[in-house]
């Protein structure tokens, strides 16, 4: 389709995107009318406290690569009433879903009762949930996220896993 595909492993003293300092990796995503270009990036093995040469976070952020530009699109007016527009508005619902879910546990266990999975979503050391574009690519990537979702009984009977690969 034209878009420019970098994967780069970034090391202590290199020139890196802003975002990758605080992150274990990224991708960057800039649309342009004659291709574009999506960069991955991954923190080494020596950036000590957030290294993100693990197969996790490289398929992580490879589901963001494969997957941002459909969701920005969905997301867009335009695609309201298309088939990808109903798909993004569902990923948003099941999202919100999930963050309820969340604040509502917290309200009634406490940080004390949280599972570890949710504790990092609690300091913030994990972003699992941020946005939709994270719901998908930590749902799809990491085995916490998707049995965190496995627990949860979605409205329509099923639980928030299967809604969301359905």
């Amino acid at each position: 389709a034209g878009v420019k595909l970098s994967f780069n492993i970034a090391h202590i003293g290199d020139s890196v995107p802003r975002a990758l300092v605080g992150a274990r990796g990224l991708v960057n995503y800039k649309y342009a009318k004659e291709g574009g270009s999506l960069d991955v990036w991954l923190n080494g093995a020596d950036v000590t406290g957030k290294v993100g040469v693990s197969y996790e976070t490289a398929l992580h952020e490879l589901v963001h690569a494969a997957t941002i530009a459909t969701v920005r699109l969905g997301n867009l007016k335009a695609a309201a009433d298309t088939r990808i527009g109903k798909h993004v508005a569902d990923l948003y619902k099941v999202t919100n879903f999930i963050v309820d879910h969340f604040n509502n546990r917290v309200k009634e266990v406490g940080v004390v009762g949280l599972t570890e999975f949710e504790k990092g979503i609690y300091t913030r050391s994990s972003n699992a949930f941020r946005d939709p574009d994270e719901t998908l690519a930590w749902t799809l990537s990491n085995p916490d996220a998707r049995k965190y979702l496995e627990g949860i009984k979605y409205p329509s009977g099923k639980s928030a896993w299967s809604t969301f690969v359905s």
